[in-house]
């Protein structure tokens, strides 16, 4: 982890009242109606902005404030720009738009570019500037707790590095996440991570930006959606001015914008604010992936992992699964599920998000009965199960050893006796041959190979990248080992 280097707030303008109600785009499908209003136009709250400096390794950086004027404290969200494409300025409509919904927002002024030392030291910036809005006088008891880290195409990647070293970041949301390359950007977060990108291909310089798919395959573990906006440049997961005019990724379409906020927004609300009633603006039933407008596809992973069962000596089941989400702030529980034979899942115990285990002592013996597990959120929303995992009721049974008992006999006495000649040589009547070879491989069957997944990929559809299989067995990369460059 990164040394976290000495702060000095500073205010360089005053707060001036903005904001309020306003449209935010338009020509999109309907989206899931919320009492609150729909999270992908302006929120009620009217905002103020300030500018605040703060010391970064002997040098003054630069993050525009933005905060609600009104209404009880909100989460900070930290936003980190793009790279060459865009900078602060083209994160002004996203800042505003999540102080209007109650947030505390500090746009990194400073473009990524300017940064030569990797995505990890990028990511540190979000640190430093979380550090810097928590001691700006404008907002003192205007913000909470809670902390989420947003970035675009470099900054996309760098958010990630952020959360992996501050653990006051409850979530990420990456816009078109780019690396410089496959391999990179892999940054297992154990915060829920939202991952929005395109397909669209043009200009000179966009083909870097089409590996955002490679970043949410590798990163995150559990409660991570990916949605893919198949006509969308990366240049519209920001808004004008943009900086190379479409020359390097070709020209935005414009169309998505009100899609992304009112995702993002409604990511933030659910995951970091807690507001448990958003989430019918990310998912469907069993927290099933949406499809808003605009997205050719989206998936999500939100079931818990690797659930075991094993025999208890008193003829129960005793579950175990993997601990990865502790954030107990709307996701609050497991519900555990059991099925007798073939026949239907019925829930038989809520378990707390803090303990991953559970005993169930109600079997009958010699009957087969299958376990999943689930999350479950404080409204009692279920997501996706787990894989089924099967056990046989009744006590385990003990084979004892036999053991063999040695009886002692008397050794017959040695007669010696005169040397035999033989009188003929022995000639063996017959060779011994093997009838069969044994190879490792089954002689049933040869094994193929799989296809390459990208050797024909579906246009507008998510899919795994053919290196990700090799990088699971190298574990989970390291902040050091980033690329000392930085967009």
């Amino acid at each position: 982890m990164l040394r976290r280097t000495s702060l000095a707030a500073a205010v360089a303008l005053a707060a001036t009242a903005l904001g309020g109600p306003a449209p935010d785009g338009a020509g999109e499908r309907p989206r899931p109606a919320h009492a609150a209003g729909d999270p992908a136009v302006r929120g009620p709250q009217a905002f103020a902005k300030a500018e605040i400096t703060y010391t970064d390794a002997d040098r003054q950086r630069v993050a525009d404030l933005t905060w609600p004027t009104a209404g009880p404290p909100g989460p900070i969200v930290v936003i980190l720009p793009s790279g060459s494409m865009g900078g602060a300025a083209n994160h002004v409509g996203h800042a505003e738009h999540l102080a209007s919904w109650g947030f505390v927002v500090a746009v990194v002024r400073d473009g990524l570019i300017d940064d030569a030392s990797g995505f990890a030291r990028v990511g540190h910036r979000a640190v430093l500037a979380l550090d810097a809005v928590r001691a700006a006088s404008q907002v003192a008891g205007r913000f909470t707790d809670r902390a989420a880290v947003v970035g675009a195409h470099f900054g996309g990647t760098a958010a990630l590095a952020a959360a992996l070293e501050d653990p006051r970041f409850n979530a990420v949301v990456s816009l078109h996440a780019s690396t410089f390359g496959p391999g990179q950007g892999r940054y297992e977060v154990g915060v829920p991570y939202l991952g929005l990108g395109g397909v669209s291909e043009g200009g000179f310089f966009c083909p870097l930006g089409q590996s955002w798919d490679d970043v949410y395959f590798g990163s995150g573990v559990v409660h991570k959606a990916g949605l893919m906006f198949p006509d969308a440049s990366p240049l519209d997961f920001q808004e004008p001015p943009y900086r190379d005019g479409g020359l390097l990724c070709g020209n935005p379409s414009g169309q998505p914008i009100t899609a992304i906020r009112g995702l993002m927004t409604a990511w933030l609300q659910y995951y970091v604010r807690g507001d448990a009633s958003y989430y019918a603006n990310l998912y469907g039933p069993e927290g099933a992936p949406l499809k808003p407008g605009n997205v050719s596809d989206s998936r999500n992973e939100n079931a818990p992992r690797r659930l075991a069962a094993v025999p208890t000596a008193g003829g129960g089941a005793e579950l175990t699964w993997a601990k990865d989400l502790t954030d107990a702030t709307v996701i609050q529980s497991y519900v555990v599920a059991r099925a007798e034979g073939s026949g239907a899942f019925r829930p038989v115990a809520t378990v707390p998000l803090a303990q991953n285990t559970y005993v169930d002592a109600t079997l009958t013996g010699g009957t087969a009965y299958r376990y999943t597990v689930a999350f479950r959120d404080k409204a009692g929303n279920l997501f996706k199960p787990s894989e089924p995992v099967s056990i046989f009721g009744g006590a385990p049974t003990v084979t004892p050893t036999a053991t063999a008992t040695a009886t002692r006999t008397a050794t017959p006495t040695r007669t010696a006796t005169a040397p035999v000649t033989p009188s003929a040589t022995r000639t063996p009547t017959a060779t011994r041959t093997p009838t069969a070879t044994r190879t490792l491989a089954p002689a049933t069957a040869s094994r193929t190979s799989t296809p390459d997944p990208e050797v024909s990929p579906t246009p507008g559809a998510l899919r795994p990248q053919a290196y990700l299989p090799a990088l699971k067995n190298e574990g989970v990369r390291t902040l050091a080992g980033d690329r000392a460059r930085s967009r």
